[in-house]
């Protein structure tokens, strides 16, 4: 006679309470990960970055300032791009909480690049 095998319940109640604590914890790090990306940027000494607009799922057009003078720059996987430098400084509006407006930067920018167009 072949002895039955033995169901243990305690050992797949501990594989499943151990499978919900790490979709736990993987659900809790990537929103404390999407929370951060939103933290607003210290500025470090002479260098800041005033505002981006996200154009791709890893790209993006970032305003900063050097000391005195802004610049549009491109952020890919690949890497940086200097889009151009500008001649006069746009002055970004502050959000709720002094957080950057990403919506006021956006449409600064597409009113300077129209504006650009059309000078050319």
């Amino acid at each position: 006679m072949t002895p039955q095998p033995t169901f243990d319940v305690s050992g797949l109640l501990e594989m499943m309470f151990s499978l919900v604590l790490v979709i736990g914890l993987i659900v809790g790090l990537s929103w404390l990960v999407g929370r951060l990306r939103n933290v607003q940027r210290v500025s470090s000494g002479a260098m800041s970055v005033l505002g981006e607009v996200v154009i791709g799922p890893k790209e993006r057009v970032v305003l900063v300032q050097v000391g005195e003078a802004q610049a549009l720059v491109g952020v890919s996987s690949a890497g940086m791009t200097s889009l151009q430098v500008l001649e006069r400084n746009l002055q970004v509006e502050m959000g709720t909480g002094g957080a950057m407006n990403p919506a006021g930067f956006a449409q600064k920018l597409k009113d300077m690049m129209n504006r650009g167009g059309a000078e050319k």
